[in-house]
């Protein structure tokens, strides 16, 4: 699934051969959001694989909006992705992508999301097809004297996987790299400039564009499926537009959601409401659960320590010095541990914030510590085996606020690890994560078998 787009707001044109294609960009153009501008500007190029012989003829590789069915209701999408339903008030079959953007003294890291209503799994039919489906492209940007940086790397979703990409491995349009969308499960790789695959070698290119023209030439699903002419599509040979829109509105409507109880598009937070081939198979990064392979839980929250973990070195100079992060709700922020247990004990806390593990032991771990010891906690450092080159003591919590019939708990629970068996030390509990202190604050564990200070910031939206 890749896609290139056409066309530059106020006619502004540029023409170029890719394929045989015409791609025209607007990155010149002046938006009033510094961050939807950068967002926009490295926006990537898309070469999307369509599945003519699904039911729809391709409709189902389109990326579009959470709401393109004009309602925000999860469990509908798959019922409401006919062509047939393109004249029904309000729907919506053109492209989009929404995106967030997170910045540090040093960086920028963009998130593209591309949601699609339906998941075919592939073109044979599967058992994995589902209801809604989410799939995100990161990138970071490095700091430079320049508005837009410079590219350093990108990771991209590939349904449970993630896939790692330094900007030398890449190829671009321009300063846009290129990515590659599967057809039916929409996994993306970057782009290697190889034809489409599928039976037929179908694909289109999508590019970001500013704002929609008025020409159905331009909107994939006009010009070719519902003109009836998706056995002409091609491989990747006509370029069509998508337009950004933003991640972080999605991220507060579904705060707002889970606190009222509306589950009628999120089932719970981060995860779409599908019953369609399975149920609620789809999240967003912020519904994401631990990884220890991957750390997807952090994607979102804290991109700095999800591309450490997947490059290292590369990213041994970044820092958690956030200048722009509205992808979480609050801060957990330790200190240290006074440890009252035996002598030459290897410790590690494992974390849960209601009933999603946030912390293990391949995010903090200490080895010797002897009773009365006063230890340091530097997540994501000290004798964890990952081989973390950017330590904090900060945890971010892209959780709903804590309030209402909504209550989120945190369970710190300290154990000891001797070989390959682990034990229960001892725990401490607080049965609203608000109860935490907002200032450093030492905490007894049930049994006392150690302190653990730490404190609490909570930002408000």
């Amino acid at each position: 699934m890749i896609k290139l787009l056409k066309k530059g707001l106020v006619f502004f044109v540029v023409i170029i051969l890719i394929f045989n294609t015409r791609v025209a960009g607007d990155d010149n153009e002046v938006h009033g959001d510094f961050y939807y501008s950068l967002a926009h500007y490295w926006a990537p190029i898309i070469y999307h694989d369509v599945g003519i012989f699904y039911g729809e003829k391709g409709l189902e590789d389109i990326p579009m909006r959470l709401e393109f069915d004009n309602d925000w209701k999860g469990c509908n999408n798959w019922e409401n992705l006919e062509i047939k339903n393109h004249n029904n008030k309000g729907f919506d079959y053109k492209a989009y992508v929404y995106y967030s953007v997170v910045e540090t003294e040093k960086d920028y890291y963009i998130i593209y999301s591309l949601f699609h209503p339906r998941d075919e799994a592939n073109q044979a039919g599967s058992i994995d097809k589902h209801e809604n489906d989410v799939e995100s492209v990161i990138m970071n940007i490095k700091k430079n004297n320049s508005n837009n940086g410079v590219f350093n790397a990108m990771i991209t979703q590939s349904h449970g996987w993630w896939n790692y990409y330094k900007k030398e491995q890449l190829s671009y349009y321009k300063h846009k790299p290129k990515i590659w969308v599967d057809s039916g499960g929409h996994a993306i790789y970057n782009y290697n400039g190889e034809s489409a695959r599928g039976i037929k070698k179908d694909g289109v290119i999508f590019v970001p564009i500013n704002q929609f023209s008025n020409k159905e030439s331009n909107s994939f699903f006009h010009s070719m499926i519902l003109s009836g002419k998706h056995n002409q599509i091609g491989n990747f040979k006509s370029s069509y537009e998508y337009e950004i829109l933003s991640l972080n509105d999605l991220y507060i409507k579904n705060q707002k959601d889970f606190i009222k109880g509306n589950k009628e598009l999120f089932v719970s937070f981060g995860v779409l409401n599908g019953d369609t081939h399975g149920k609620n198979k789809a999240c967003f990064l912020w519904g994401a659960n631990e990884s220890k392979k991957y750390y997807s839980t952090y994607a979102w929250e804290d991109p700095v320590v999800f591309f450490n973990n997947g490059f290292k070195d590369l990213f041994k100079n970044s820092n958690h010095n956030y200048i722009k992060n509205d992808n979480y709700n609050y801060i957990i922020e330790f200190e240290d541990i006074i440890y009252n247990g035996g002598s030459k004990d290897s410790i590690y806390l494992d974390i849960y914030v209601g009933d999603k593990k946030v912390v293990s032991d391949y995010i903090w771990i200490k080895n010797n510590v002897n009773k009365g010891q006063k230890v340091k906690i530097n997540l994501f450092g000290d004798d964890n085996k990952k081989g973390f080159t950017t330590p904090t003591n900060k945890l971010f919590l892209s959780i709903p606020y804590s309030q209402g019939q909504q209550i989120s708990n945190v369970d710190i629970i300290l154990r000891r690890k001797g070989g390959t068996l682990t034990h229960e030390i001892d725990n401490k509990k607080f049965e609203n994560i608000e109860n935490i202190s907002t200032k450093f604050k030492y905490y007894d564990t049930i049994n006392k078998k150690c302190k653990i200070k730490l404190k609490l910031t909570k930002k408000h939206i």
